[in-house]
């Protein structure tokens, strides 16, 4: 839907954003949110597994039956230009998850060399 507004904390590209933004900028973000404690320990342990592990993905978290999965794009080190973002109905993502993903990666390492990034 156009125009469609969607959870901050909710599906692959929103929390690659998150994850990978500068911390202060993150904890802004986040302290605007209506989140309990206990939700905001398991947010901010899960963005953290996100940055480790370089990339985010979601099932069915803004759109029933659609995985999803996000990888930053550096224009410059630690300078985040934005997210690369693959999204498939479920039942065709499914037992390929690691190759769109690793996909996803290699499509964001290029765009991010046409950038100027080594």
């Amino acid at each position: 839907d156009r125009g469609r507004s969607v959870p901050l904390r909710a599906g692959a590209s929103a929390l690659c954003l998150l994850a990978h933004l500068p911390a202060a900028q993150r904890e802004a973000l986040l302290n605007e949110q209506d989140i309990d404690s206990a939700a905001r320990a398991a947010l901010d342990q899960r963005l953290e597994a996100i940055a480790k592990a370089g990339y985010a993905v979601s099932e069915g978290e803004v759109d029933a039956g659609v995985w999803g999965c996000s990888v930053p794009l550096f224009s410059a080190p630690r300078r985040m230009a934005g997210v690369i973002t693959l999204m498939a109905p479920t039942s065709r993502a499914r037992g390929h998850e690691d190759a769109l993903i690793r996909k996803t990666a290699v499509a964001a390492a290029r765009i991010a060399q046409s950038l100027g990034r080594p």
